[in-house]
């Protein structure tokens, strides 16, 4: 019979800034003329990297972590093609190190949801994606553009809005665009703050914020925690997280490595406990900023000792 299904396309490598690898389930044929760049970068030359697999070399002035497309069609030995739009990322040959440090999940009139970012290591922000959730679920992101970090910035990511013309991703040098002028209340003066999109706040009790490198799939995750104030019931629906978002998104970042827990799955007690946690009491790291990715890493610090875009409180709330 006939050979009358179209090549697959199966995913990418990018082996460094300047270079494409795309893959297909069979051995594929192509003409150059059929490649084309969108965005700012510029195809210098395709190669069959195997007998189903094509290298491109690429070159432009595209910034890190900037999203690309490649337009593309490819053929089977029998002639059947694939026309294919593909969006991807430019390599971020020097991204900065960051972690996670303190962040609030409850708002108030005058408070609202926000996590606080500590540069450990200078370097390039650009693709580095910020998670109310997981990557493969979540409820709204913020992907950093192109823009050099110190090491000790702190960056504040705001997790809702009053559509406020003052509420501006302070890139460049200008790090009081935002600031706390009566444009952007929320703002914290003298650092980088930065807004999110899609759906406003975070869950009060019951959730997740994470760090991966970059929005493309299989990206390395740079940092994550998880929060519960639930407890494990046998037998319970979605894990006794609630609901089956809530469940997949833990489940996503504790599968790849990034929250310990104790058992053959993750439940509630295996998360950093909230319960004591209120807009004005945050939940922060210790000093030396450890990273067990777990629990133990992590305290509420009293009611109105919150520090953001400062040095973090080492005093622990006692109910």
């Amino acid at each position: 019979m006939k050979d009358l299904q179209p090549p697959v396309y199966t995913g990418l490598e990018q082996p460094g800034r300047g270079s494409l690898i795309l893959k297909f389930n069979e051995h594929i044929k192509f003409d150059s003329d059929d490649f084309a760049a969108c965005g700012g970068f510029e195809i210098s030359g395709i190669e069959q990297a195997d007998q189903t697999s094509l290298l491109l070399a690429l070159n432009g002035d595209d910034l890190p972590g900037e999203e690309l497309t490649l337009e593309g069609r490819v053929r089977d030995d029998t002639g059947n093609e694939l026309w294919f739009l593909l969006p991807f990322y430019s390599v971020n040959i020097n991204p900065a190190q960051l972690i996670l440090s303190e962040f609030i999940t409850e708002h108030s009139s005058s408070r609202y949801e926000k996590a606080e970012i500590v540069v450990l290591r200078e370097g390039n922000l650009g693709g580095i994606t910020v998670y109310n959730g997981a990557a493969g679920d979540h409820k709204s992101c913020l992907r950093f553009q192109d823009q050099e970090v110190e090491q000790g910035e702190y960056l504040i990511v705001h997790f809702r809005s009053d559509g406020l013309a003052g509420e501006t991703d302070e890139y460049g040098e200008d790090r009081i665009l935002a600031g706390n002028s009566a444009t952007a209340p929320n703002a914290i003066a003298d650092v980088r703050d930065f807004w999110t999109e899609g759906d406003q706040g975070l869950s009060d009790t019951n959730g997740a914020l994470s760090i991966y490198a970059s929005p493309a799939p299989g990206a390395e995750i740079l940092d994550a925690v998880l929060y519960s104030n639930r407890s494990y019931e046998e037998g319970q629906d979605y894990g006794s997280f609630g609901t089956s978002y809530t469940q997949r998104v833990m489940n996503e970042l504790a599968g790849a490595g990034a929250w310990v827990y104790s058992g053959d799955q993750i439940i509630p007690e295996d998360c950093l406990r909230s319960e004591d946690s209120t807009s004005t009491r945050s939940i922060c790291r210790d000093l030396e900023f450890n990273d067990t990715n777990g629990k133990n890493d992590w305290h509420i610090v009293p009611t109105s000792c919150s520090s953001f875009g400062h040095e973090n409180c080492q005093d622990v709330y006692e109910p």
